[in-house]
């Protein structure tokens, strides 16, 4: 199911209500557009950094350090940005 919005010519557009519950958004709130391949997802800015404790535990991989996450997430960064560049990423043979 979609829900749809019109753009006006300022390039805003009204949240509609189904979304806005469905989020929990109200006046005043802030949401953030990322970008996903070819399509954006709206999240909610609204909500206490205390919500997604523990979120991602399930992705947990005994005995890594915070380190070790950092470096791999600065491989991957740095892998994308090559591949975006046209050049071999760290990982290539």
């Amino acid at each position: 199911m979609g829900i749809e919005s019109k753009l006006t010519a300022k390039g805003q557009t009204t949240v509609p209500i189904e979304v806005r519950e469905y989020l929990g958004l109200g006046p005043g709130d802030h949401v953030r557009y990322v970008l996903i391949g070819d399509r954006v997802e709206l999240v909610p800015r609204n909500r206490p950094v205390s919500s997604i404790f523990g979120l991602l535990a399930d992705f947990g991989v005994q005995g890594t350090s915070i380190e070790d996450y950092k470096e791999a997430v600065a491989d991957a960064v740095a892998d994308r940005e090559a591949q975006r560049a046209g050049k071999p990423g760290k990982d290539a043979a």
